[in-house]
């Protein structure tokens, strides 16, 4: 039987400063690639952001016929934001960690990351890090969009941070989907495919 201090151990290894972790993720911010992809998101988020809250508030002056309907409008803007970000989220996730395994089993660097003396769970648990820690990224840099919603008065830090907290979850749910189908899956087409599907 294993004490609760080695499994304690064990499991704080595992998921804080897990080595795999720390080397996809630089993998992943290694060259311009990293940045020139939050440049386009950020660019891509700000347009729809703009284009979005124009329309709403264009809409919402015409039937305008007090605060109250302005506070509406604000606060569908902020709802229709949200959605983008959660559709941004549900579009990224996935992709993050949909082909990990799958490729580094053609790469044929699996076996050699096995042959090391780690468990299968320190892996998948680094590699979920790794995508969970980037999408999460993305969602800090969503934040100075989605406080404009604060700013202007249709949400709440409250709204904002536990709209956060539920993308949060969601993010983590379809990276561990993404990892799965990557681990079932035999070429990175295959597992992009079935991970959306």
């Amino acid at each position: 039987m294993i004490s609760p201090a080695k499994w304690a151990r064990e499991s704080w290894r595992t998921y804080v400063g897990n080595a795999m972790a720390v080397r996809d993720f630089r993998v992943q911010l290694r060259g311009h690639k990293a940045i020139l992809l939050w440049g386009f998101y950020l660019v891509v988020l700000t347009a729809v952001g703009l284009l979005m809250y124009s329309t709403t508030f264009s809409e919402g002056l015409e039937n305008a016929q007090g605060v109250v309907e302005a506070q509406r409008a604000l606060r569908d803007f902020y709802q229709e934001l949200m959605i983008l970000l959660a559709s941004l989220v549900c579009l990224i996730a996935p992709a993050l960690t949909s082909s990990t395994i799958v490729v580094e089993r053609q790469r044929q660097s699996l076996d050699l990351v096995m042959s090391a003396p780690i468990q299968a769970r320190y892996l998948l648990a680094g590699k979920l890090i790794a995508s969970y820690r980037y999408v999460w990224m993305l969602l800090v840099l969503a934040l100075p969009v989605v406080s404009m919603c604060v700013v202007l008065g249709g949400a709440t830090w409250q709204d904002v941070f536990g709209a956060f907290m539920i993308l949060s979850v969601d993010a983590l749910v379809l990276c561990a989907v993404g990892l799965v189908c990557s681990a079932r899956a035999t070429r990175p087409a295959q597992a992009i495919v079935s991970t959306y599907a």
